[in-house]
């Protein structure tokens, strides 16, 4: 009898494992399947698609960071290291980036040094794994967000935790097939964050304590590999000190179990686990990020923001024109489309970004449920080992709730963090609400044919009104996803790499393509998307509107020749908006002319008026190129805003004062008044002349141009 009792409950512990290993799978899987559709490009014509694919076979990628990590990965295979040159002080350096001057490759190797591990392991085409490799990595996001949700809900709440997690239409949209950032690889982090340090907490065996532990330390040191080391600082902190809250909560809060003394609480299991968290992450931080990581935390909020600059001298900030630091509002326009997880063609609400508004009220039902059952009342007897579970997860998924709402403030892309508490906090509502059905029979007894299926049946009701609108709005806002690249670049950059008299040869644009023209035509480029703000916003936008084509191609060969140096030696002698006045005025001059206005302007010595000039006007220009597109016409609004700076600090962010050179620009451009604005300077501006126009002029002589029906663009020499 014995025996035969042994063999039911291994056969029960068998079957539970194996249901586990099936939901996981299965959650694995949908975190793959959901972000495949980008690849698939519906909707759209066959000379569109021919348009979308490389000569590999491949799709472009779907951003401009993507590109950036190509480049890096192509010259780590090659040379062993991140940057394409070293400075003679050892320096690991990239000459492509914000040339002439060139940036150092002070960057997060992770994903570098994953892909090269991946592609040497198995080999095949790297440029197939760079366009899936981060789609199949959410997977494991998705398996370690099961594995916290089935502590909480059993398998309905792994399923719930993994799904909402992994298939997060935020998430799933920034790292979809097409989407070789960073973004998948931090959830990742987090999460594995999360799960180390609640396991740690509530486990009583001393060996799987010090594993999870050792875990959470490992996962502190790979998290800067990743991301900026103040951001993943950030992270760390908050879990922490979610597991602050709940230690207090574990030792402080049941009172017949609260500590004899201060000695006794230093020597419960529970501090002294997060005590050896907190040292360790700390050391970890330290050795790989240096102890400037601490005091950097406190600028990560202001590195993204979007409002416009202030104070007397200063530059712009162009992140006000990057759509994914808009803030999102709490709930989208319409109060029926708060259900869904992903609304075409608006900048998601944080209810649609996370899944849908059932998903958010269900977490927040899970955060009270934790805090009432892991928190008991006073005089109530202890809630044992559930209640201490319950304590733990209730304060670090609690801070992290509340967290993931406010650095929504700071744009869209944080929407994925959000993501991560919510799935898990649904999770645990859903292991609430099967501890109360599990009661129920005992009080109120019912037939046996509907024990069971009560006992499954609301579960997975509420675990499907949770993850179906977050899934099938992942699968829509994936579908939706197009390359962001096209035959066109593709095509002119070639061009570029093949006939560019000079290796060094500069290639000037807006910010938004640099990242691609560094990687595909391997030659400098004024600016990219690690380099948008700064003086250079400035002057690439007054060459883009000027009604002087020779004041336009002056500017050009001057930040191609000597980059931001002539604006940084004035401002040492003089304020900022003197510095560009006079540099404006100083270009269109010769060199007596311009060394005169300089040293009366500026208070400069003649020596020193002579060396400014020289940077205004460098003695042997670099071969530059400008490159033009059709979509940077639609643009103009933004070069017209930057290219007038008027460094008062006190320039209000451009409003329906803006306008597009077309119609199918911005709606919000195209006005009665825009249209009578535009009347007046169609023809004149040097982005109308070369790029509609498009006749050859003394200053610049068209080289090359290729129009694939989705992107037209077109390259001009400058001529020196």
């Amino acid at each position: 009898m014995k025996a035969a009792k042994v063999q039911a409950v291994q056969g029960r512990r068998g079957l539970q494992l194996l249901i586990h290993i099936l939901c996981a799978l299965a959650v694995m899987a949908a975190a793959v399947l959901v972000r495949m559709p980008s690849e698939m490009f519906q909707g759209v014509s066959e000379n569109s698609k021919a348009a979308y694919t490389a000569d590999s076979g491949t799709p472009y990628l779907t951003d401009m960071d993507s590109y950036y990590h190509v480049r890096l990965v192509r010259n780590y295979l090659e040379n062993g290291k991140l940057g394409n040159t070293t400075l003679e002080d050892g320096t690991d350096w990239d000459s492509l980036r914000y040339a002439p001057e060139g940036k150092s490759t002070d960057y997060q190797p992770g994903i570098i040094w994953l892909t090269a591990f991946v592609w040497r392991l198995f080999g095949g085409s790297l440029d197939a794994l760079e366009y899936r490799l981060m789609a199949l990595v959410a997977a494991f996001s998705a398996l370690a967000a099961y594995w916290v949700g089935q502590r909480l809900g059993g398998p309905f709440g792994g399923i719930t935790a993994g799904l909402l997690v992994g298939c997060g239409p935020t998430y799933a949209q920034r790292s979809c097939f097409g989407r070789f950032d960073t973004d998948v690889l931090i959830v990742l982090m987090e999460v594995l964050l999360i799960l180390f340090l609640t396991e740690a907490l509530r486990t009583s065996d001393r060996r799987k304590r010090v594993l999870h532990i050792l875990g959470f330390t490992g996962i502190t040191v790979l998290y800067p590999l990743f991301w900026e080391a103040r951001y993943a600082a950030l992270f760390i902190g908050l879990t922490l000190l979610g597991g602050v809250l709940a230690v207090i909560a574990i030792s402080f809060a049941d009172p017949q179990a609260r500590p004899k003394s201060a000695g006794a609480f230093f020597r419960s299991p529970a501090f002294c686990t997060l005590a050896a968290c907190c040292l360790l992450a700390a050391a970890g931080l330290m050795l790989t990020s240096g102890i400037s990581v601490f005091s950097s935390v406190f600028s990560t909020f202001t590195s993204f923001s979007t409002s416009s600059s202030t104070g007397s001298g200063v530059l712009p900030n162009l992140f006000a024109s990057i759509s994914e630091l808009n803030k999102p509002k709490l709930f989208p326009a319409e109060s029926d489309d708060a259900f869904l997880g992903y609304i075409p063609g608006q900048t998601p609400a944080i209810v649609n970004g996370v899944g849908g508004v059932f998903a958010v009220l269900l977490s927040l039902a899970g955060l009270c449920c934790l805090v009432i059952t892991g928190i008991p009342r006073r005089r109530e007897a202890p809630r044992g080992e559930s209640g201490r579970t319950s304590a733990v997860y209730a304060c670090i998924l609690g801070v992290w709730w509340v967290a993931g709402f406010f650095l929504t403030r700071f744009g869209v892309r944080f929407l994925e963090h959000l993501s991560i508490p919510v799935g898990m906090l649904a999770a645990a509502f859903i292991g609430q609400v099967l501890c109360w059905l599990k009661k129920i029979p005992a009080a109120k007894p019912l037939p046996k044919k509907l024990r069971v299926p009560v006992r499954q049946l609301v579960p997975l009701l509420l675990c499907a009104a949770a993850v179906v609108p977050a899934v099938t709005g992942s699968a829509r806002a994936v579908a939706g996803s197009r390359p962001s690249v096209t035959d066109a670049s593709a095509n002119t950059m070639a061009f570029l790499r093949e006939n560019a008299q000079e290796p060094d040869a500069v290639i000037a644009s807006w910010w938004d393509m640099g990242y691609y023209y560094e990687s595909e035509a391997d030659l400098p480029c004024l600016w990219d998307g690690g380099s948008q703000n700064g003086a250079r916003a400035i002057w690439v936008a007054q060459a883009l509107v000027a009604d002087d084509l020779d004041l336009s191609r002056r500017i050009l060969l001057m930040l191609s020749g000597s980059g931001d140096a002539a604006v940084k030696y004035l401002t040492q002698h003089t304020d900022t908006k003197t510095a560009f006045e006079s540099i404006r005025e100083a270009l269109l001059l010769d060199q007596e002319q311009a060394a005169a206005l300089l040293r009366d302007r500026c208070a400069l010595t003649e020596a020193e008026a002579r060396e400014a000039e020289a940077l205004i006007h460098p003695a042997q220009p670099r071969e530059t190129y400008l490159v033009l597109t059709y979509t940077m016409t639609q643009q103009i609004g933004w070069y017209e805003y930057y290219a007038n700076w008027d460094f008062t600090g006190t320039q209000a962010l451009p409003a329906a004062t803006l306008y597009s050179y077309t119609p199918s620009g911005t709606p919000l451009f195209n006005t009665e008044s825009g249209e009578a604005y535009l009347d007046s300077i169609r023809g004149k501006e040097t982005l109308w002349q070369l790029f509609f126009a498009a006749v050859q002029t003394p200053c610049f002589t068209p080289v090359y141009e290729w129009h694939d029906g989705l992107e037209h663009v077109r390259i001009w020499r400058v001529e020196p």
